[in-house]
């Protein structure tokens, strides 16, 4: 016998919202390139679109950024010209991934890290290269004389200091997290939201004839509002200084938020990238301890019952100590520490059997891990 301890990671949130449609946030964001560098961090895997003017330099699609940083564009198909389109796609903060991360092969950007930085250049670190992954284009819109809110959310600046009426849903003070901080402007400020777009509103309450809206309650949210006043621009971030506040009507933007891309290509199956011991190491310290760690993350309760050790000496089985085993979602990684120390020159079979998944139920194939105490 021996006993188990799997320590995991648990994040837990309630939503209650008015209804499911206000509860969630869109599935695309429309915003800008100075926005997506500006935060990376809140658009990390995040399916956006951007109109922008790619440039293809050395085999590889690029955009516009700030001294010291890249941004990549990895499409699904060539975008057809070097003019202006939108671009729809996964945004990535590549020095958010390992580089053996197994994502890293599925949206291709090896290569493309390669020919931007140099065969064998240091990994990106965090913030320094980025990438819209699984990139579609469609053509350009052209900025509207009366702009919808994916238009403000996409060419704040071609509207800056001009007069606009628009409608959208309440989204209460970011509570859905459509946008990714709040520039502060009042204590009533709110976002309004419609299809993949959503900007600020400040200047005015969301109250009027029939209606007394609460920035930071979710029962409010859903509401469709018509807002009048003048684009500005806080922060970064797209904002309406209203004049004025009204119900509206909901309007079909089902189609307009729609993401037409398709979603990236599934991750490869579990596997173990690393281990110390190493596999078919010799000489190894009887009170070692045993760290594997996988390409992905695991589904820590599938371990419970599935890891065997085996100790072999002189060809005769002998009984392993008892151990406990830690698997630690943040690095990918399983520890197992022993109660005592291992036999001495001893063959030590670690048995990671059937059943063994990953968060989505990839299973782990049935692997071993052998190493060989010293004395």
């Amino acid at each position: 016998m021996w006993r188990r301890s799997i320590i995991g990671m648990l994040i837990a949130g309630a939503v209650a919202a008015a209804s499911g449609a206000a509860a969630q946030t869109q599935s695309r964001v429309a915003t800008t390139r100075a926005l997506l560098l500006a935060n990376s961090l809140f658009f990390h895997s995040r399916t956006v679109a951007i109109t922008d003017t790619p440039r293809l330099i050395d085999g590889v699609w690029r955009l516009p950024s700030d001294a010291n940083k890249h941004l990549i564009v990895i499409f699904r198909g060539s975008p057809g010209s070097d003019r202006a389109v939108e671009i729809r796609g996964t945004f990535v903060d590549v020095g958010r991934f390992a580089p053996e991360d197994s994502r890293v092969t599925a949206f291709e950007l090896r290569g493309a890290v390669d020919a931007v930085l140099g065969a064998g250049a240091q990994w990106p670190a965090r913030d320094t290269f980025f990438a819209i992954v699984g990139a579609t284009t469609t053509p350009a819109e052209e900025p509207a004389q009366a702009p919808s809110l994916r238009m403000l959310a996409m060419f704040p600046e071609k509207f800056e200091g001009k007069p606009v009426k628009v409608r959208g849903r309440f989204r209460g003070r970011n509570l859905v997290g459509d946008l990714p901080s709040w520039p502060r402007q009042t204590e009533h400020d709110f976002v309004l939201q419609a299809a993949d777009g959503a900007v600020w509103v400040t200047g005015v309450r969301p109250r009027g004839k029939g209606f007394d809206l609460d920035p930071q309650a979710r029962r409010d949210l859903g509401r469709w509002l018509e807002i009048s006043g003048t684009v500005t621009i806080a922060g970064g971030l797209p904002m309406i200084r209203a004049t004025a506040v009204a119900q509206s009507t909901p309007e079909d933007d089902t189609t307009a938020a729609a993401d037409t891309a398709p979603p990236p290509p599934p991750p490869p199956p579990p596997a173990i990238t690393f281990s110390i011991p190493g596999n078919e190491e010799t000489a190894v310290a009887t009170d070692s301890l045993v760290r594997v760690q996988f390409n992905r993350d695991m589904k820590a309760e599938t371990f419970d019952g599935r890891v065997k050790v085996t100790a072999v000496v002189n060809g005769a089985s002998v009984a392993a100590p008892e151990m406990t085993l830690t698997y630690r979602p943040g690095t990918l990684s399983m520890e197992l520490k022993f109660a005592a120390a291992l036999p001495r020159f001893a063959t030590i079979t670690i048995d990671f059997q059937a059943g063994i998944t990953a968060p989505d139920g990839t299973a782990l194939p049935p692997s071993k891990l052998t190493f060989y105490t010293g004395g």
